[in-house]
């Protein structure tokens, strides 16, 4: 099935009534998409953040009438520059796997690589394949590749380790491939913890019990070497006493999903535990190390 995709530019204070016009017109789906490569920052609580300036896209079906959609769409937003509304033709195809078409092996470190499944490994690479299937991460984002980076730069064997919120498993999963002797895959989202199970099933890594995937509320009362958490700042703010009881002495706590702006809080939040600090800074991400205190 095609689709007739319709987008036009609005501002932040036009993103609801925009969106209820489309979907009033027989709008399929309806998606907004930044203008002008503005960041959002981390939501209060009961806020629903926008960009300033945004694209708002709406699927339609093939056969739509574009002109009677118009009428429709000046008719329900006067304010609306009609000049500005755009159209295109959507050819049906396999969307779960179009992103696949651009995305290439990444390498982090010497010689560890995230792979797509629809690329053949090479003999003498070390890798973990791995598509995003029902939740976040591939190593493509600043966040991921960041740790990514850490986990194959710092050696890993023998180290036991947790993984808090682990998204498709991906940090978890790489501990492994790097030799890590345990690991412990939490989230609080079910569909992460299927896709952490389905992506170790992929790469062998389900059946030799080195691997635990768990509900972040019944996180085990164990300490780690490693603790990696590419999270938001608030929930690690909110998680300092907490991960600083999971790190044994001398471990260390590997924590992304930071802002630069937020760098200064998240420090002084673990400050108390850990020591050694060093930061990383990959465009407007951040991602912090540090050495868990004797105490």
């Amino acid at each position: 099935m095609n689709f007739i995709q319709v987008s036009f530019p609005i501002q932040s204070q036009e993103a609801d009534a925009s969106e209820q016009a489309l979907s009033l017109s027989g709008a399929l789906a309806v998606t907004l998409q930044d203008a002008q490569d503005q960041p959002l920052l981390e939501p209060g609580v009961g806020e629903t953040p926008i960009w300033d300036e945004a694209i708002i896209k709406a699927l339609y079906p093939e056969e739509t009438d574009c002109l009677s959609l118009i009428s429709k769409l000046a008719d329900s937003l006067p304010s609306l520059n009609l000049e500005t509304i755009q159209f295109e033709l959507i050819k049906d195809q396999p969307w779960e796997r179009a992103w696949m078409i651009d995305f290439k092996p990444l390498c982090f470190g010497k010689n560890f690589w995230i792979y797509p499944s629809n690329i053949p490994v090479k003999p003498h690479h070390l890798a973990l394949v791995l598509d995003p299937g029902l939740a976040f991460g591939t190593g493509t984002h600043p966040t991921t590749a960041m740790c990514l980076e850490y986990l194959a730069t710092h050696p890993c064997d023998n180290k036991t380790l947790i993984d808090f919120g682990c998204g498709s498993g991906i940090l978890a999963l790489a501990a492994l491939k790097l030799g890590a002797s345990e690991v412990i895959a939490l989230d609080n989202d079910p569909q992460a913890l299927t896709a952490t199970l389905e992506n170790a099933k992929r790469n062998n890594l389900l059946d030799n019990h080195q691997l635990k995937v768990l509900d972040s509320l019944h996180t085990p009362k164990i300490q780690v070497d490693i603790l990696i958490a590419n999270i938001l700042a608030g929930p690690l703010v909110n998680l300092a006493i907490q991960f600083s009881n999971l790190v044994k002495p001398q471990g260390r706590i590997v924590l992304s999903g930071i802002l630069k702006n937020q760098a200064n809080k998240i420090k002084r939040a673990y400050e108390s535990y850990f020591e050694s600090f060093d930061t990383q800074i990959e465009g407007d991400w951040v991602r912090i190390d540090a050495i868990r205190k004797n105490i």
